[in-house]
């Protein structure tokens, strides 16, 4: 081919609104576009502190193979790319630039209203452009046990026995780096002397419905016996080296690999001829830990739709959010409220998997002291409320196993626990939110109430659409050693809002409510169910791994509070259906509540696998009383008020199993008289 054209002569683009004539982009195309830029926020749009246009530069510009960074298949046709792996750099200097002009931003006639709509066209355009987030596999919800301690085959069979044992459930175990035969530097081979029969482990593991993946400090070839790499990071033989190391490890029974990049070595970032960007490392680093699994899957594994990997938070580049998930680095056990932070802000920039060391990488125990039972319910009951629900700690810690806490700490983290795994089909239908739009699971406030001053704070989030989780920092004016704090300032957004362990419902005007808590038990967590909302458990919660969950049988939580006073309030939800179901299309859920004290449910899809619904309808007020209900057949059980997460409140709970339709729909009628109240 000809050589590439000279790079064109700067350019100044100016881009303006008609026809209030607003200059929304005055700039050098190419010199004043960042290729790393930060996302605008909701908040920021609405109040002119982000611009109305976002401007992208795809810097340093390489096309890579159909195969991406896996050694070339033996027909593949390189043409002018021969001796190459594939990757076309050529024209690495040629940036181009990419102008998101954000609709309903620019000018004064902002609205928040038309700012949400313009900041979820802008959020879809960008994931068009840059590809969507990766539909994750289900057991990636379920609880994640690791710890960088130097197992046995013995010790770590006897653990996962242990935590079953307990009745905690657990999907995801890990070896940090000590699988690995050290003796020969950062190679692929196993430590026989720690698993004498690594095959064997991997299927007692997998016999127990569980995943299993390793710790990888990615050495460079060559980099071993202390030498320099013997290859660039897109050379055949650095690509060919890092394929066959990590397939033999897959190919013994792995499920997937932790790119670790915080550590005293690792891959170095891509600098390009003649391009003044670099790809930064981590970006690199987790694309080509993504590229080997997904080509290993394919070709050895082709039942495995899904996959997953852990690789580091740190790298702004603009596609990185195809490489889920991501974790935070080696945080402090005292940094609660800068995980909560780091969550929230992970969604906005559009990774929305970041996640901390669950309890903190470094701790007390690190000194030989106990670790705090107080501290370490909080971080549990962040983290099971959270993205990617992962306990992890240092090589010098004690583990945070919660049968060696101390207290009432497991009981704590077995509930918790236990929370989460029973709300799996509501978290499953967040992360097919985040694959379809972008949308996070844990999402600050401002993406739903972008004008109100308090929605931006950092420290209170939805999980998914209907639950607000406000966790308490054991160390906000507090010692390291305690006594350490229980209280909570928190905002509630405008509507009514249900306390998930007392029931008390707090109904907030206009501007949203603050709300002061003061020594909130250990056992418990501010949590809120949405009044207005929708949330989807499974009836029997007793499984242990999200592969043994049955999904045929599904509750469905209602909330019956005071009637809308003049139109229906109209609340859609969305539920996907669980990976291994033969249910194509989402199970559409409708809560209609009208003036009259009717409330209509209406549950619309296949029943291939969800055969039967509990409704559970809440009373609150006991002067409130149902009338009429139900439909197709509906009997009513009359309990007391048990919500969502089992706890006893004052009120009633009406439950009603409704059996699907042939043809996949449902209606559910409830008519409350609120005249007494």
């Amino acid at each position: 081919p000809p050589p590439p054209p000279p790079p064109p002569p700067s350019l100044n683009l100016v881009l303006t609104a008609l026809p209030s004539g607003d200059v929304l982009y005055n700039g050098r195309v190419g010199h004043d576009v960042r290729n790393e830029p930060p996302i605008p926020t909701p908040a920021e749009l609405l109040s002119g502190a982000a611009p109305a246009v976002f401007a992208l530069r795809d810097s340093p510009r390489f096309v890579p193979p159909p195969w991406g960074a896996t050694p070339a298949p033996p027909n593949a046709d390189l043409g002018p790319l021969a001796n190459t792996s594939g990757y076309d750099t050529r024209y690495a200097p040629q940036a181009d630039c990419y102008f998101f002009v954000i609709p309903g931003v620019g000018g004064d006639s902002r609205t928040p209203t038309g700012v949400l709509s313009g900041y979820s066209s802008f959020r879809a355009e960008f994931y068009r452009l840059t590809g969507a987030v990766p539909l994750l596999p289900d057991w990636a919800w379920g609880f994640w046990f690791t710890w960088y301690h130097p197992y046995n085959q013995s010790e770590k069979t006897a653990e996962i026995n242990h935590f079953l044992d307990d009745h905690i459930p657990m999907d995801v175990v890990s070896l940090d780096m000590d699988w690995r035969n050290l003796t020969v530097d950062y190679l692929y081979k196993v430590n026989t002397d720690l698993f004498p029969n690594m095959t064997g482990f991997f299927d007692f593991v997998h016999s127990k419905s569980l995943k299993i993946f390793f710790n990888d400090h990615p050495a460079p070839l060559g980099v071993q016996n202390g030498k320099q790499a013997e290859a660039p990071e897109m050379s055949p033989a650095e690509i060919k080296f890092r394929w066959d190391g990590q397939t033999s490890i897959l190919d013994m029974g792995l499920d997937f690999w932790w790119f670790d990049c915080h550590w005293k070595f690792s891959v170095p970032p891509i600098v390009l001829p003649g391009s003044t960007d670099a790809f930064d490392y981590a970006a690199w680093g987790q694309r080509v830990f993504w590229d080997v699994m997904t080509r290993f899957y394919i070709e050895d594994r082709p039942a495995v739709t899904r996959t997953v990997m852990l690789g580091c938070s740190t790298s702004d580049h603009p596609a990185n959010h195809r490489t889920p998930v991501w974790w935070t680095g080696d945080n402090q056990y005292t940094a609660l409220a800068q995980a909560v932070n780091d969550e929230i802000m992970g969604g906005l920039d559009f990774k929305p998997y970041v996640h901390p060391d669950c309890t903190g990488h470094h701790g007390i125990d690190e000194s030989g002291k106990p670790y705090p039972p107080e501290v370490y319910a909080r971080w549990v009951q962040f983290c099971s409320f959270g993205t990617i629900y992962r306990i992890h700690s240092s090589i010098y810690s004690l583990g945070r196993r919660p049968w060696t806490i101390g207290g009432n700490a497991e009981a704590i983290m077995r509930n918790f626990t236990r929370m989460r795994y029973s709300m799996i089909p509501t978290i499953v239908a967040a992360g097919a939110a985040v694959s379809a739009s972008g949308l996070p699971m844990v999402r600050r406030l401002d993406l739903e109430w972008p004008s109100e001053p308090q929605a931006v704070r950092t420290d209170q989030y939805l999980l998914g659409d209907d639950i607000l989780v406000a966790p308490i920092d054991p160390f906000a004016n507090a010692s390291q050693t305690g006594p350490f704090n229980s209280d909570r300032e928190l905002w509630l957004p405008e509507g009514s809002w249900v306390d998930a362990f007392s029931g008390q419902v707090t109904t907030a005007p206009a501007g949203g409510k603050n709300v002061s808590l003061t020594n909130v038990p250990v056992e418990i967590a501010p949590i809120y169910h949405r009044g207005s909302g929708l949330l989807v458990t499974l009836t029997d919660d007793t499984a242990l791994s999200t592969q043994l969950q049955d999904w045929s049988r599904l509750s469905l939580d209602v909330h019956l509070l005071a009637p809308p006073a003049t139109s229906p309030k109209v609340v859609h939800r969305t539920l996907a259906p669980p990976e291994a179901s033969r249910i194509t299309a989402p199970i559409q859920l409708r809560k209609t509540a009208f003036p009259n004290g009717t409330v209509a449910v209406e549950i619309e899809g296949a029943p291939v696998d969800v055969g039967t619904w509990t409704i559970k309808a809440h009373l609150v007020d006991d002067c409130a009383f149902v009338t009429n209900s139900g439909g197709a057949g509906a009997k009513a059980v009359h309990t007391a008020r048990q919500l969502p997460f089992r706890s006893i409140a004052p009120g009633r709970t009406l439950e009603y199993e409704v059996a699907m339709s042939p043809a996949g729909v449902r209606r559910f009628v409830v008519d409350v008289d609120h005249s007494r109240c």
